[in-house]
């Protein structure tokens, strides 16, 4: 394959991957304005006012419709003319479920520990004056907002992100290499998010559970790291959900005692990730130190320089849409909401 075939199987790559991100993007604003056109034409109707509703129904236009939309466009292109098929990935782990208990508990570890760093970060910025705004998603505190809650962050959530970004986009991408694979799945997954510090745990997330795909061949063990990730996040957020801070901070005895169980469950939360924190430093350093040929991935079909592959991949017109309307997203969103 000479230099002008290895640049247009790249940009070939590239596309691809960006295609179903671009979909999404398009359908995501799309399936918002009729939403919010209904949400305003039942304004008037105190169930279909409630926010945990109408954010229940967000959730599940995005991911029972958009993503399977954008995932069957994909394969529809790609799968076709490629033999790209999903169900590819979806079979037995190559792994040990002791190696791969092993990796998911390291995974958690330094993606929380991440989750701290970047609170931190965000913290120490403000100490310039430079304010970097999260989007805080509430739900509510109704029984839709507890349905919201369940439903989307620890199922939908892990298996539709998982079936796209590790299942599809970095399946794509390996051909290129599984390091340059794990790296820019890992990009596209923090800047999908857009969110402020949040892009910056979810690019951890996002490369970890790419390790575990390259090193299992199976979206199964990506897919569970992803839910034990937001399953704690779910448990927090339930426990969070009807208290009052104003008073916690007061440090009203009656008030603590007739909620004692969600500040337990939630404290006890807080101590289960400091210890996946501890842990995941020491499995991580372990494998660094014995071994580190779990490291060592494939390099690819392309036998170029790096910069010149990245080069290639990002002068992808599809890509560069996507990722100027990702990065432009992110910043607006850290900057103005």
């Amino acid at each position: 394959m000479d230099n002008k075939e290895k640049n247009k199987s790249i940009r070939q790559i590239s596309n691809y991957n960006s295609l179903p991100l671009l979909c999404y993007l398009i359908l995501f604003e799309i399936s918002g304005f009729f939403l919010h056109l209904l949400f305003y034409f039942f304004e008037d109707n105190s169930v279909m006012d409630d926010t945990g509703l109408q954010r229940l129904i967000t959730y599940i236009v995005i991911y029972l419709l958009i993503f399977p939309v954008s995932m069957a466009l994909f394969y529809k292109l790609k799968g076709i003319k490629n033999n790209f098929r999903l169900n590819s990935c979806l079979k037995k782990p190559e792994r040990s479920a002791g190696w791969i208990t092993k990796w998911i508990i390291l995974s958690l570890g330094l993606t929380y520990l991440f989750c701290v760093l970047s609170s931190l970060l965000i913290s120490f910025l403000e100490c310039f004056g430079i304010n970097i705004k999260t989007i805080s998603v509430d739900f509510g505190d109704s029984i839709y907002s507890i349905l919201a809650t369940v439903l989307v962050m620890p199922v939908l959530a892990p298996i539709f992100e998982e079936l796209l970004f590790r299942g599809t986009i970095y399946r794509n991408t390996e051909p290129m290499g599984q390091w340059f694979a794990i790296i820019l799945n890992a990009i596209m997954f923090g800047l999908w998010h857009a969110n402020g510090a949040q892009s910056i745990y979810t690019f951890v997330l996002g490369a970890m559970s790419s390790i575990l795909i390259a090193k299992t061949r199976s979206v199964f063990p990506s897919i569970i790291l992803h839910f034990l990730f937001n399953i704690v996040g779910t448990i927090q957020s339930l426990c969070l959900m009807n208290l009052d801070f104003e008073k916690l901070a007061e440090e009203n005895i009656n008030y603590i005692i007739s909620n004692i169980i969600p500040i337990m469950v939630y404290s006890l939360m807080v101590l289960f990730i400091i210890g996946l924190i501890i842990a995941g430093i020491v499995l991580f350093i372990i494998e660094l130190v014995k071994h580190r040929g779990n490291f060592a991935l494939n390099r690819g079909e392309y036998n170029i320089k790096s910069l010149r592959k990245i080069a290639v991949y990002f002068s992808a017109p599809i890509t560069v849409i996507v990722f100027v309307l990702l990065i432009a997203e992110t910043i607006i969103n850290a900057v103005v909401i």
